[in-house]
């Protein structure tokens, strides 16, 4: 899916808000060019107010199992999160992706219409995405964030977490 993949109508949106219990939909844009999944960020009403959430439509070509893939995302994302608490890193929210679940309790949801899977996440604001590298000053900052990121002790495995 790239993006010239036909956007989804505003019900599936609606759709979406209510499998992830995000709150009406106040609007929706496309996020980036869906190199691979097609994202969007979604702006929401609650009682706190307007709430951000990045969703996307998970390419299944790409990735056909679905499940074990939010399986294993969520394994790495609470080992990460668990050694920026540690190490008392600032603002973790910013640091390390929030898989959020559905009303059921799942890191993804199965449109029943089309049997497309869909997964949100908070959105992070002041984010961009970027396709290519602009300047060396980018590269730079794209390789710090790297060996930042490879710092991180190795996520344990299924295996020997129990």
């Amino acid at each position: 899916m790239a993006a010239s993949h036909p956007r989804p109508p505003r019900a599936v949106f609606d759709q979406v808000a209510r499998a992830f219990d995000l709150g009406p939909v106040r609007s929706v844009d496309r996020w980036g060019s869906g190199h691979i999944h097609d994202s969007f960020r979604l702006t929401s009403v609650g009682d706190a107010g307007p709430r951000g959430t990045l969703v996307q439509r998970v390419n299944e070509a790409v990735f056909p199992d679905v499940v074990p893939l939010m399986a294993s995302m969520e394994r790495v994302t609470t080992h990460l999160r668990a050694h920026v608490l540690r190490r008392g890193e600032p603002d973790p929210a910013r640091r390390v992706l929030t898989v959020l679940r559905t009303v059921e309790g799942e890191p993804c949801w199965r449109r029943p219409e089309d049997g497309s899977r869909w997964r949100a996440f908070p959105f992070v604001a002041r984010t961009r995405t970027v396709d290519r590298v602009a300047s060396p000053a980018m590269a730079r900052a794209a390789a710090m964030a790297c060996a930042v990121f490879s710092g991180f002790q190795a996520v344990p495995t299924r295996a020997s977490t129990g």
